[in-house]
């Protein structure tokens, strides 16, 4: 009798083990996202959060850094670990070099790459009695949902490009009352060669389109890099083509006795001389981006970067890396990182081994 009721009890302890085991891997699949909250500011000294979804069993490294920036890289406020369900609770300090910041982005994150961010208003700004400039918005802009704060990362799409004459631009995500400084250099080149075109008072924020003058410095350049900063340190960046037939570099073909003869048409991609180019052709979202990559040099080795948006790609994740072979025209397509999967908005970098960058950004669903 004995025997057979052991018999009996091991079906059941194999049935405890089966559902044990199920529950912690349902317990696994059901790790949710991690969330920081902001709960309270004091202006220029510190905040406290409250975050959930984190692994109890990590400790958090929590930083701060500029509006825009998501955290990245910013200085380390501090470090915490998290109660038995992910859940913590803190207030850190806001470092000096963030003081004086309208808005401020804060981030937790562990070394299993778990991480949530969010931003806070440090210091509430007034609008602004200055008198506009004249680039005010044409129309009015429909008012974000909180008109006193920024609404997301700011950012801008090119709209229209007169050749070596204007470029248009219509924002989105911008904050209002806030004086930005739009600033141009030709692709390739430092920051330090960017050339002051304009400065755009944010009225309502939100989206607006403007329309700015090409310097006459970078009328000939074949691709201009744009970036609007505020003074409170929110930056957007893009990028165009600023391109013809009539100011494409003479090619080897081209070169004639008659030096002052234009080309009767746009010479192939394969031929053509200038800067490389990277136009985003698709994406699929949270897995893959396809390129087109134009102007490469032969024997070229190329690297392709992802990062956060505002990193413009610098130290991001490199996704690709490729020799250019007989260069001109090449599509490339690349998988997302898994450090940026469920971000909106992803920063996108090529680079050279000849020193030779371009960056881009693309919104993180899929088109077309």
């Amino acid at each position: 009798m004995l025997h057979t009721q052991v018999l009996n009890k091991r079906p059941l302890l194999t049935v405890i083990i089966i559902l044990l085991l199920m529950a912690l891997i349902g317990s696994v699949q059901a790790q949710e996202i991690p969330t920081l909250t902001i709960d309270t500011v004091e202006s220029d000294q510190n905040v406290t959060i409250t975050a959930t979804n984190f692994l109890a069993t990590q400790e958090v490294v929590v930083t701060m850094g500029r509006w825009g920036s998501l955290g990245v890289d910013g200085p380390v406020v501090g470090t915490i670990m998290p109660n038995s369900d992910g859940s913590f609770s803190g207030t850190f300090d806001i470092p000096e070099e963030l003081r004086g910041q309208a808005n401020i982005a804060i981030r937790g994150e562990n070394e299993a790459g778990y991480h949530a961010y969010n931003w806070f208003v440090n210091i509430e700004q007034a609008p602004s009695d200055e008198p506009p400039t004249e680039n005010l918005p044409e129309s009015e802009p429909d008012a974000p949902a909180t008109p006193s704060q920024p609404v997301g990362i700011p950012s801008f799409e090119i709209t229209a490009v007169t050749v070596g004459e204007s470029v248009s631009i219509r924002t989105d995500n911008f904050p209002p009352n806030q004086y930005f400084t739009v600033t141009m250099r030709q692709s390739g080149t430092p920051e330090d060669n960017a050339i002051v075109v304009d400065t755009t008072q944010s009225g309502s924020g939100g989206s607006f389109d403007v329309t700015y003058t090409i310097p006459e410095e970078l009328a000939p350049a074949w691709r201009i890099e744009m970036k609007m900063t505020s003074d409170s340190g929110l930056y957007a960046f893009n990028g165009f083509n600023n391109l013809t037939a009539v100011n494409l570099p003479a090619t080897p073909e081209d070169n004639t006795d008659d030096t002052t003869s234009e080309p009767e048409s746009t010479p192939d991609d394969t031929t053509t001389s200038g800067p490389p180019t990277m136009e985003i052709m698709a994406v699929v979202q949270d897995e893959t981006v396809m390129l087109e990559l134009r102007n490469l040099s032969r024997n070229q080795n190329y690297t392709i970067l992802m990062g956060p948006m505002g990193t413009l790609g610098i130290d991001g994740t490199e996704v690709a890396n490729l020799n250019s072979g007989e260069g001109g025209t090449q599509e490339l397509t690349v998988e997302i990182p898994t450090s940026l999967l469920g971000m909106t908005k992803i920063a996108i970098r090529m680079e050279s081994a000849s020193g030779y960058t371009q960056y881009d950004w693309f919104n993180n669903v899929t088109t077309p």
